[in-house]
């Protein structure tokens, strides 16, 4: 779901942390700074459908800030 709303691929997927993740916002967004959004020259915002948001908000819930979102963390 979180390729569907945001259009990332996989190799764009995967670097995504929980703290890219502002979840007090509405819709939920991710900010990805440009080191991940390698195209442009600077970060990119993305936002979440509220179709999305639940299962975004439970794997986030159990994660450190600089864990990896889809990927398990070298930790």
């Amino acid at each position: 779901m979180f390729m569907k709303d945001t259009r990332a691929r996989i190799p764009g997927t995967l670097p995504v942390k929980k703290k890219y993740f502002d979840l007090t916002a509405d819709p939920i967004t991710v900010i990805l700074p440009k080191a991940i959004v390698k195209v442009e020259t600077k970060k990119r915002t993305l936002f979440i459908t509220r179709e999305t948001a639940p299962g975004i908000r439970q794997v986030l819930r159990n994660l450190e800030d600089d864990d990896f979102v889809f990927r398990d963390s070298p930790n």
